[in-house]
């Protein structure tokens, strides 16, 4: 049994100056997975058949890492006439991995360890950007454009371990992904009173 707990906390503020409209906002995040994780050596005897089982009794432990991380934001808008506008957004946002991901020990009827979780996993982090214009036409519709582009990293995956007779063999969790997403979306979106909307 396990009691992580984590905390977040938010502020933000709106500036205005001649149609220039910024939000800036900062975040904190603070997970503390609140428990131990077990001093193992990736080989260690204690992940083959019978010695698993007695991992929570017998295997050295040492305190699980608290991590604390700040996120600025910031979105920008700039109005070209009445009905149109630029915008730019920049974030980072950070998640926690699955529970499953941070405490999972599973075993075999024989006691050999074939999944390990990690509690001092890092926060997922995404790095974020976009570029966009809005249109208003007639105020009946409303045409954004946008360009955006992602930077993510620490994102959880799995690592196999295997010895050279075998009698150790276990998947480990890590911060060990990344990714990079790119995108431009076109959205045409239905708006001004009546009963039909949509995009």
């Amino acid at each position: 049994h396990v009691y992580p707990y984590r905390l977040g906390a938010f502020v933000q503020d709106k500036l205005e100056f001649q149609g220039f409209i910024a939000n800036l906002g900062i975040r904190l995040d603070y997970s503390n997975p609140n428990g131990e994780d077990y001093n193992l050596g990736v080989y260690d005897p204690f992940f083959s058949q019978g010695l698993g089982r007695m991992i929570e009794l017998n295997a050295p432990k040492e305190k699980a890492q608290s991590q604390t991380y700040v996120s600025p934001r910031i979105g920008i808008s700039h109005p070209i006439t009445e009905d149109s506008k630029l915008y730019f957004n920049y974030g980072h946002y950070v998640s926690e991995p699955s529970s499953s991901m941070r405490f999972r020990l599973q075993r075999e009827s024989n006691g050999l360890v074939t999944y390990m979780g990690n509690p001092n996993m890092l926060f997922e982090k995404t790095i974020s950007y976009e570029l966009g214009f809005e249109q208003n036409l007639r105020d009946q519709f409303l045409v954004n454009i946008a360009a955006y582009y992602k930077d993510v990293t620490h994102q959880p995956g799995w690592i196999y371990y295997q010895n050279i007779n075998t009698s150790v063999h276990y998947y480990d969790a890590a911060s060990n992904n990344y990714a990079d997403i790119r995108g431009f979306e076109v959205t045409l979106t239905k708006v001004g009173r009546s009963w039909i909307g949509g995009f």
